[in-house]
């Protein structure tokens, strides 16, 4: 899906938002408030305030070539709190993007791209936890989501896999080979 959005956005700041969603795992309320000063290209972190605390995400370097692209068309003013992810219409130009515009925008490069299942924020959000439950571990997909309970990771992403449990009893064995 994530594939599929950005070979449609043609937009720097699409391109931009979509990247570091989906490297991040943002909730879409935490997007919308990102402050160009809480974003560190070099060192690929940004500093969020999050729904539980604030907290440091990373991203790759293809997400800061992106967001470095973004902020090279991205006209900054002198004001602190200038916003990273920002409307490019006529009526609200300059304001920060708003969670439902990120809603419309996902929803509209989903149909663009005839990507299936739902393509908005939130699903991008799951995303990135199956995929850090699965390839990394919970506590670390954790981390990357800002939950302040395991738990809440473990209930909603999470899911035994009695197959795999099967081979790694193989590998895992103290009996030895």
């Amino acid at each position: 899906t994530v594939s599929c959005l950005l070979k449609v956005a043609s937009y720097p700041r699409d391109l931009g938002l979509i990247a570091f969603m989906a490297d991040t795992g943002v909730r879409v309320g935490e997007v919308t408030g990102l402050l160009v000063s809480q974003l560190d290209l070099q060192h690929r972190t940004a500093v969020i305030d999050g729904k539980t605390r604030e907290r440091q995400v990373t991203f790759s370097t293809q997400c800061a070539d992106l967001l470095g692209c973004w902020l090279d068309n991205h006209i900054i003013p002198e004001e602190k709190r200038t916003y990273l992810f920002v409307s490019i219409g006529n009526r609200s130009r300059g304001k920060p993007l708003t969670e439902n515009a990120i809603r419309i925008l996902f929803r509209r490069l989903g149909q663009e791209s005839g990507a299936a299942g739902p393509v908005n924020p939130h699903a991008m959000r799951h995303m990135v936890g199956q995929l850090w439950t699965d390839m990394a571990n919970p506590r670390l997909a954790q981390e990357k989501l800002g939950h302040a309970d395991l738990k809440t990771t473990l209930s909603f992403y999470y899911h035994p896999n009695f197959s795999e449990v099967a081979e790694k009893t193989e590998k895992l064995t103290l009996l030895g080979s």
